[in-house]
């Protein structure tokens, strides 16, 4: 027995010592490394308090493992943690960087993105719009940047997002519109500004802009690697039936239903989805005993969409996810 003992007691040691130096390698990573590195939180949280103790306050790589950890725990629905460590990485940020770069700006807008998740609107908006400024001036100073004319179209439709979780639906989709205004194919935006038609009961609009947003999505897809672009087209499609069964136009809503079930592969969220759309619009074709039958299937769960349809109106925000 104590034979015994001292093998597991030198086998921990060993197993102690060579963890001690796998973190030391990991404390020692670049930046670029780390960002591509796959670690569980538990070993993440352990690399940051070593960096921390063992690093300058403002090293770079603490910033990137914060950042990184922060990810983790908004995955995991963390949000008040993933805000206090995203709050640090942009007072360092502030402190450490020239007001218009990137990566300053990008610190602004991940902690922005929890802040709207949290509900603080206000907060959200605000750190939006300090970006915009930025992105603003960036893009004046040279037109021909490619880059900057994105980070500026991209902060446009970021605040619409937050003006639209305010309520203020006629300011976000002025943003919207901007972004589109200057870059004609920005997929998100116009899918926002479709989305938001339907939440001021503008259909028609919203059918036209579907449209013209999927024969972009067809052309794509007839490009090399266009498959690719699928999962795009079904989320679209799925919309545009939506929108078409509001109209009234059921048969149609089937049939672009149809086609979007055909584009979702493996998505089953998608699937169930398009299946309770198609349900929807089967019943405004007195089709009821096989909308009875898509809403009952395992995939659709019928549960999910319990409200009447006349009056249900989430669905195309969930659409956009």
């Amino acid at each position: 027995m104590e034979d015994d003992d001292f093998i597991s007691k030198s086998r921990r040691k060993r197993q102690m010592t060579e963890l001690q130096v796998a973190g030391a390698a990991l404390v020692k990573l670049s930046r670029e490394q780390l960002e591509r590195l796959d670690i569980p939180e538990a070993l993440r949280e352990a690399v940051l308090d070593v960096m921390e103790r063992t690093l300058p306050p403002d090293h770079p790589s603490i910033h990137v493992a914060r950042q990184n950890l922060a990810l983790t725990l908004f995955q995991l629905g963390d949000l008040a943690g993933a805000r206090s460590l995203q709050e640090k990485v942009l007072d360092a940020r502030e402190r450490t960087l020239p007001a218009d770069h990137r990566d300053l700006q990008a610190a602004r807008e991940i902690l922005a993105l929890t802040m709207l998740q949290l509900g603080d609107l206000n907060g959200a908006l605000a750190a939006y719009r300090d970006s915009l400024t930025i992105f603003k001036a960036l893009a004046d100073r040279d037109k021909s940047n490619t880059q900057w004319q994105s980070d500026l179209s991209m902060s446009d439709s970021k605040i619409g997002d937050a003006l639209k979780a305010q309520g203020k639906l006629d300011e976000a989709a002025k943003r919207f519109r901007d972004t589109i205004r200057r870059q004609p194919f920005h997929i998100e935006a116009r899918l926002a500004l479709a989305s938001l038609h339907v939440d001021q009961n503008r259909f028609a609009a919203a059918e036209r802009e579907l449209a013209e947003i999927i024969q972009n999505v067809e052309k794509a897809i007839e490009q090399p690697e266009g498959e690719k672009l699928k999962p795009l087209a079904a989320r679209c499609r799925n919309m545009l039936g939506h929108v078409l069964y509001r109209l009234g136009n059921h048969a149609r809503a089937v049939e672009v239903l149809d086609m979007a079930m055909a584009d979702a592969g493996d998505d089953v969220p998608r699937q169930a989805q398009i299946l309770g759309d198609r349900a929807l619009a089967l019943s405004g074709l007195d089709e009821h005993e096989q909308a009875i039958h898509v809403r009952q299937n395992p995939i659709g769960r019928c549960e999910w969409r319990s409200s009447p349809p006349s009056s249900w109106r989430g669905y195309p925000h969930q659409a956009l996810a």
